[in-house]
Parts: structure tokens; C-alpha cells; sequence
């Protein structure tokens, strides 16, 4: 029987991670190419792989601003106003830019923009999906072949033009058709495989800047395949069942829902019916909450001295709640603290409002021109444990 299930671990901690890591059990974040926030930060830092998922789109990834550079506290646009607007207006459900595609005013592509300055600093810990499911090409166009001769209108819903624009594909009577910009496109099935590992070719060079390419877009892969596609490459490289997830915000929600879980585990059980030789016969994702590992300082920053007050605060707060009073600031002094680590906050902030916010990002890091350091406690630390942490801090801060 297949089966493909989530458990949710936030009492993992960032060395249970790096431990499995090296046990050869796949451990991976699933980030946009666009700005990376402080919890992105933190786990790349510390050797955590990134698999950036490609097909993100402009408007839609609004968590990770890709039309901006956020650096300094200010947000830099990096698309023409022409296109930006455009973009604002024209996006939706039925009509989307993907983020990879599109040309910045300086005339680089946007999405490797941002992952060139992730590389720069972080090397080999950052990959993307294209570029992961490239190594196993033959077995990939293989399973997009079976499911794009049987199961097309499922797993392979999208079509992304050579300008980046992403339209719903629908199917009938062994085609596919799709409205472009340039008119109707109709696609048999037998050509569907072909055409996503085009996309794939075209988004893995797009990102990583390796030179020109005549975009020609293609079908593009959805649904319950997005993931289940890169877990397989992962079981045919390590053997593991098993596996380790870092979310976002948005994943951890979706992927722990049981109509998820179900239309996984549907597609485990076609494919193992097709590939015995290549698909296992479950798969388990023990998933948790990157964005509760908001913590990290810069040497010589104001994140340096947030960090160090921070710990103190609580120690006191212990202290305090305890009644250890020979131990205990006085009064004046803990109010001080207090002051200072509020004054420095609202510029190493413990939450955010990723949409809409000029967070630090890896472009701060790049001109810091140093990395980001985490304490061995930190390391120690589960997730929940650093949420918790954070959250005791804003209560005593009164921080909302």
C-alpha cells in the first residue's frame, strides 16, 4: 500500500538537521528566488540545502518581493515602472509572470538578480528544483511522459510563454490547448514530457544567469507533482524514505492537510504502479516552521548587540519572577535595558510583515560584505523553543 504522509517536528532543532543531513537523509527548504528574510538567513548560514522552487511568480510571491531590492531599510525597484505597473494590473489567477522570465531595468533577469547574491554568499547550499531534477533527466521526462499521457489534466496545468506569462492549459481529445498572447497553442500528449524539461532547461540557465537562451517556454508540471517529483529525485539519490522539510509560512499549513496528504499519496500509488523499480512504496516528510527561526546576529551590527541584550533581558526576567533579588539590576537599570533593546528592535524587528516590510535580506548581508552568525545555543535550540523564546521577549517588551 502507498502512502505519503507529514509530521509536523518543531521540537526538532537546527543540529537534529545538520545531523541527518549527514546521514544522507534529504533535508531541504523550498525558497522563492526573491528576497530571503532573516530565518532564510539563519538556516543557510549553517550549511541547511535550499532547493528554490523556479515557477514563482512576481505579484503572487509577495512575501519575497521580487520586483524589489530590499536593502538598508529601503525598497529599490528593480523592473521598469512600465513593467511593474503591467504587472500589478494584468496578474491574476488566469494570467501570472513568473518572476525567472522577467528583465530588470538594468537588463538582468530578475530572478537570478536575487540567487546570484544568495550563491555569492552562501555557495553550493543553494540549488533550485530545475537544476536538482536535471541531474536525473532521464528518469524525470520518463514519469512526466506516463503522467502526461494519462493524467495530463491533473499534473500538468500550467503553460508558460516565452515572456514569462503563465495560462491554464486545458484538454480534450488527446490535445491540450492554451490562449497566449500570441493566440491559441494546442499540444498533443506525447509531447507534454519534452516540453516541461524545455522549461525546466530554460529556468535552471534563467536563474543562474548561465548565459543567453531564446526563451521558448512550455508546459509546465503542478498539482501534487511539484513536490513529489523532487522527493523522488532525492529517494533516487540518497535511498531515504525519510525526509526532512523546512517550510515557509504558507507550506507547513497545506502540505499537514489530510486532502493533501490524500492527493500525494494518490500519486505515490500510480507511480509505483508504473515505476516499481523507481518509486518506494511510501514516503514520510517530517516537516517544520523555518520562520520560527528568526535569530542570527551580525558581528560589529545592531544585531549584535540585540542578541546579547536580548539573553540578558530574559536572565533578568528569571531572575525577577524568581525572587533572587541580590541578583536582580536595580531598577533604573532593567528599565534601561528594557529602552535599548525596544530602540534596537525596530531595527532587527522579532516579527515581520514580509509582504510589505523592507526587511534585512541577502542583499544587506552582501553589503555588510560578512555572514551570519548563530550561537551554539542557537543551534541546540528546537524551533518551537526559539518561537517561544521570542515570544517571551515581546511580552516583557509589550511589543504587539
Amino acid at each position: 500500500m502507498s502512502v505519503y504522509k507529514v509530521v509536523v517536528r518543531n521540537d526538532l532543532t537546527i543540529n537534529d538537521l545538520l545531523r541527518a543531513h549527514t546521514a544522507g537523509i534529504p533535508v531541504t527548504m523550498t525558497s522563492h528566488p526573491g528576497n530571503a528574510s532573516l530565518y532564510k538567513l539563519a538556516l543557510w548560514s549553517v550549511g541547511i540545502p535550499e532547493m528554490l522552487w523556479d515557477i514563482t511568480t512576481v505579484k503572487a510571491d509577495a512575501n519575497n518581493q521580487p520586483a524589489f531590492r530590499l536593502n538598508s531599510g529601503k525598497k529599490e525597484l528593480l523592473l521598469s515602472e512600465g513593467k511593474y505597473e503591467e504587472i500589478m494590473v494584468r496578474e491574476c489567477a488566469e494570467r501570472r509572470y513568473v518572476t525567472a522570465y522577467q528583465k530588470t531595468k538594468m537588463g538582468t533577469y530578475l530572478g537570478a538578480y536575487h540567487v546570484s547574491v544568495m550563491k555569492e554568499i552562501f555557495g553550493s547550499t543553494i540549488s533550485s528544483q530545475s537544476e536538482f531534477l536535471l541531474k536525473h533527466k532521464e528518469r524525470v521526462h520518463a514519469v512526466f511522459d506516463y503522467l502526461g499521457r494519462s493524467f495530463p489534466e491533473e499534473y500538468f496545468t500550467r503553460h508558460i510563454d516565452g515572456k514569462g506569462i503563465v495560462s491554464r492549459v486545458t484538454y480534450e481529445g488527446g490535445r491540450g490547448s492554451v490562449h497566449t498572447d500570441e493566440g491559441m497553442l494546442s499540444m498533443k500528449y506525447s509531447l507534454i514530457a519534452d516540453s516541461a524539461m524545455n522549461v525546466l532547461s530554460e529556468l535552471k540557465t534563467l536563474l543562474f544567469a548561465e548565459g543567453t537562451t531564446s526563451e521558448k517556454g512550455g508546459i509546465s508540471y503542478s498539482g501534487a507533482l511539484v513536490q513529489m517529483i523532487a522527493y523522488l529525485a532525492s529517494y533516487w539519490e540518497t535511498g531515504s524514505k525519510e525526509r526532512y522539510d523546512i517550510s515557509g509560512p504558507d507550506m507547513i499549513r497545506y502540505a499537514s492537510k489530510k486532502n493533501f496528504q490524500d492527493d500525494m499519496t494518490l500519486l505515490l500509488y500510480r507511480l509505483r504502479c508504473a515505476f516499481p523499480d523507481l518509486v518506494p512504496s511510501s514516503i514520510v516528510s517530517y516537516m517544520c516552521d523555518g520562520t520560527y527561526m528568526r535569530n542570527g546576529h551580525v558581528e560589529g551590527h545592531l544585531s549584535s548587540e540585540f542578541s546579547a541584550k536580548k539573553l540578558l533581558l530574559l536572565r533578568e526576567q528569571k531572575m525577577r519572577r524568581e525572587k533572587v533579588g541580590a541578583e536582580m539590576m536595580k531598577d533604573e537599570a532593567f528599565s534601561a535595558l528594557k529602552e535599548r533593546l525596544l530602540f534596537l528592535e525596530k531595527g532587527w524587528p522579532l516579527s515581520i510583515s514580509p509582504a510589505k516590510d523592507a526587511y534585512f535580506s541577502q542583499h544587506d548581508l552582501k553589503a555588510l560584505g560578512t555572514v551570519l552568525v548563530l550561537s551554539e545555543e542557537d543551534k541546540d535550540m528546537s524551533f518551537e523553543m526559539h518561537k517561544a523564546r521570542d515570544m517571551k521577549v515581546r511580552n516583557v517588551l509589550k511589543i504587539v
